[in-house]
């Protein structure tokens, strides 16, 4: 008969294998606790599907008054006519400014942005199951005719979660799958998502030529927000501008571009539409500015007390504020306007 292997002359992969099947299973407590867990989950996705419905009821009654906002920033009585084409005539700029002061929304705004965004007169959200909110957000931006594009619809983008409530684990936030996006058809000319750089040409015997410029991808709200792309896929190329100073490899630019969108929509759906006017004004903005300088303060009556107490220490010369952060492109204007709406 042969002789029987011990674990040291078993191939060192299948002991390696035994061990990581020892470690990973649960313990007996573990696995009670599991199982209570379990039927905590139960009851957590019952009380989802009460509160959805619950969002439906309400939602069915604020929509009349999303529906009235948007007839008063539409409102022509008493405004001057340069201000007729834009796209919130009774309130000069509401969205840009509103976006633009939203903190999660101003980082994807951009300097050629702004001459778009005066054209957006409302801004809508459905959902993409009505039964299954958490599903994904259907965004509809809708323009007035403008310089830029043809679109005559609104221009719209979705974000699709992995959300199953059959397999559902409330201790796991839903993610974002997918985005699909409308074609934004630009005027010749027109398109901001683009720039145009000088191409070097070189002088051939004393002779040179003039530099050719060639249209190469940037930076914007409308590229970032309406490029298509999926999970497992590779990142876009038209989103590499995004993230090129990024050392992440694509995969993890695009995980972390689709995360990105996931909360950004649900900050759009949860807070900054039903908000919009306390954006506009600021209201609803944290101020980081001032939470630095109260921190600051804070941290200098700390010092100015630890040295009272020490005599031998020499006295304190004061703290350096911290370096302030480069102003966010598209957010340095439109972002300081607070104005008072024009009276009806």
């Amino acid at each position: 008969m042969g002789k029987k292997k011990t674990e040291e002359e078993a191939p060192k992969n299948v002991v390696e294998e035994k061990k990581a099947e020892s470690e990973d299973e649960d313990t007996p407590v573990i696995k009670q606790l599991k199982a209570i867990d379990d039927k905590f989950c139960v009851v957590e996705v019952e009380l989802e599907k009460e509160i959805e419905q619950l969002r439906k009821k309400y939602d069915a009654l604020q929509a009349p008054l999303v529906a009235e906002r948007a007839k008063v920033l539409l409102d022509t009585a008493g405004v001057e006519a340069e201000l007729l084409q834009y796209g919130t005539p009774a309130c000069e700029d509401f969205w840009l400014t509103a976006l633009s002061n939203a903190p999660d929304i101003e980082e994807c705004l951009h300097d050629c942005d702004q001459a778009v965004l005066k054209y957006l007169d409302d801004i809508r959200r459905t959902y993409l199951e009505a039964d299954n909110p958490q599903k994904g957000y259907r965004m509809e931006f809708a323009f007035k005719e403008n310089p830029f594009f043809t679109n005559t619809e609104p221009l719209w983008f979705e974000v699709h979660f992995d959300y199953d409530l059959a397999t559902y684990k409330p201790y796991q936030e839903p993610e974002c799958i997918e985005v699909k996006s409308c074609t934004v058809d630009w005027k010749p000319g027109k398109n901001i998502t683009v720039e145009k750089k000088a191409k070097d040409s070189g002088a051939k015997k004393g002779k040179r030529k003039p530099a050719k410029a060639k249209e190469e991808p940037c930076a914007s709200f409308f590229r970032i927000c309406f490029t298509p792309c999926k999970k497992d896929d590779p990142l876009p190329e038209g989103l590499q501008c995004v993230y090129n100073d990024q050392d992440d490899e694509d995969d993890e630019l695009l995980e972390c571009h689709l995360d990105n969108m996931g909360t950004l929509v649900q900050f759009m759906t949860q807070q900054f539409l039903p908000y919009a006017v306390r954006y506009y004004t600021g209201e609803a903005a944290v101020d980081e500015d001032d939470d630095d300088e109260e921190s600051e303060e804070e941290d200098s009556d700390e010092d100015e007390e630890d040295d009272s107490e020490d005599e031998e220490e020499p006295p304190s010369r004061g703290r350096k504020g911290k370096a302030k952060a480069q102003p966010k492109k598209g957010a340095d204007t439109a972002g300081e306007k607070t104005e008072e709406c024009k009276q009806q």
